[in-house]
């Protein structure tokens, strides 16, 4: 389970679907992201990073701990 990722996505105010239109991405690789299935590939965390730019987050702690 990645808390971290379930947490910021909170704290956006976005549900699942809104998380994984922003990433370009279906709402079932996202939801396994979130649950630990999936690691991301390089393009998802480049999208996440572009999307999420002006948030002071960093992605190596939400995907890569």
């Amino acid at each position: 389970m990645n808390t971290k990722l379930i947490a910021f996505r909170q704290n956006c105010n976005l549900t699942q679907f809104d998380m994984s239109k922003k990433l370009h991405i279906s709402k079932s690789y996202y939801e396994k992201l979130e649950r630990g299935d999936r690691q991301p590939s390089y393009r998802v965390i480049k999208t996440f990073n572009a999307v999420f730019n002006d948030k002071t987050v960093d992605v190596r702690e939400i995907f890569l701990t």
